[in-house]
C-alpha cells in the first residue's frame, strides 16, 4: 500500500502576537494528499494556504502540529523534505537576463548535480517542455506561458517525487493557462504528485482532488465532482425555448428567495457554500 504523498496532522501557527495580533493562522489543520494525483488547495485570503505551503516546504516550522512529505517529517528530517520537494512559486526565479539554458544550467548548480550529470539535465528538461529551440533566447524575451513552462523545466532539474506549486499561473493568458495544466497533468499521469494553490475555479475542476480551507481550518475535501455533489441546494431543471429571455418573469414566480442560475451548481457554489464568500 501506497504512502501519503503529504501528510498534515493537527498543524497550528500563529504569528508573532504584537505583529500579527497572535491570531491562529492554522487551527488543528489535518489532510492527506494522495501520491500520484494533483491536489488543489483553495480558499479566501487569509484562509491559511500560503502558510501550509511554507510549513510543507520548510520554509517555516509550525506552532504545533507535524506534517511529512512522502514519510520524512517536516520538522526532523528537513533535509530529506527538501530532496523530495520542486517548489514553484508566484514571483518568477528565473534571471530574465539571463538564457533559458543559462539559468538552468545556474540552478543544476545550486542543486547540487554533478557537471555531466547537469548537462545532460538541462537537456533533458528542455526537450521534455519543448523549449531547445528558445533556449538560448533570454527569459524576458518569452511569452508568459513560455517562461512558466521554463519556471516548471527549472523545477524538474532535481527529479522531484513531490510538485508544490503557488498559484503557478498567475498573470498567465486563458490559453497559456490551460497548456499550463495540460504540462501539469502530463507529469502526474508520469506518476509525480502535485499540491497546487489556486483560487480559480476552473482550475480547480482540473484537480484530482480538493482541500478547502477557511480561517485555518479545512471544511471541505474530496473530488470536483463529490464536491459538487454533497452542494447543500435544490436544483430545478428547467428546459425550453425562450427560458433566458423571461428571466424576469421566472424570477417572479419562483420567488425573492431563490437563487435563479442558469447551468448545473458549480465549485464557485461550494466555494461560497464553505467559506461564506463569493469569489
Amino acid at each position: 500500500m501506497s504512502q501519503p504523498a503529504i501528510r498534515a496532522e493537527n498543524l497550528r501557527f500563529a504569528y508573532d502576537a504584537k505583529a500579527r495580533g497572535g491570531a491562529d493562522v492554522l487551527q488543528e489543520l489535518s489532510f492527506t494528499a494522495t501520491e500520484g494525483r494533483i491536489t488543489g488547495l483553495l480558499g479566501p485570503n487569509g484562509s491559511g494556504k500560503s502558510t501550509t505551503f511554507k510549513i510543507l516546504s520548510t520554509q517555516i516550522r509550525p506552532s504545533g502540529g507535524e506534517a511529512w512529505v512522502m514519510g520524512r517529517s517536516v520538522l526532523f528530517e528537513q533535509s530529506l523534505v527538501r530532496e523530495a520537494l520542486g517548489v514553484t512559486f508566484q514571483s518568477p526565479s528565473l534571471d530574465p537576463w539571463l538564457s533559458v539554458r543559462e539559468n538552468l544550467q545556474i540552478h543544476a548548480a545550486l542543486y547540487g548535480l554533478a557537471p555531466q550529470a547537469a548537462k545532460a539535465r538541462v537537456e533533458e528538461v528542455l526537450e521534455v517542455f519543448r523549449l531547445q529551440e528558445r533556449a538560448s533566447e533570454r527569459v524576458k524575451t518569452l511569452s508568459g506561458g513560455l517562461a512558466r513552462r521554463a519556471e516548471l523545466a527549472k523545477t524538474l532539474l532535481p527529479s522531484p517525487k513531490i510538485l508544490l506549486l503557488d498559484e503557478p499561473t498567475t498573470g498567465l493568458d486563458p490559453r497559456a493557462r490551460l497548456e499550463f495544466w495540460e504540462e501539469l497533468r502530463r507529469l502526474r499521469d508520469g506518476g509525480m504528485s502535485l499540491l497546487v494553490t489556486t483560487h480559480l475555479m476552473d482550475e480547480a475542476d482540473l484537480c484530482d482532488d480538493l482541500l478547502f480551507l477557511n480561517e485555518g481550518k479545512l471544511v471541505a475535501q474530496g473530488t470536483p465532482a463529490q464536491l459538487k455533489g454533497e452542494l447543500n441546494v435544490e436544483v430545478l431543471e428547467a428546459r425550453g425555448p425562450g427560458l433566458k429571455a423571461q428571466e424576469a418573469r421566472l424570477r417572479e414566480l419562483l420567488g425573492a428567495g431563490v437563487n435563479l442560475q442558469w447551468g448545473q451548481a458549480t465549485l464557485a457554489d461550494v466555494y461560497l457554500e464553505k467559506t461564506g464568500r463569493k469569489l
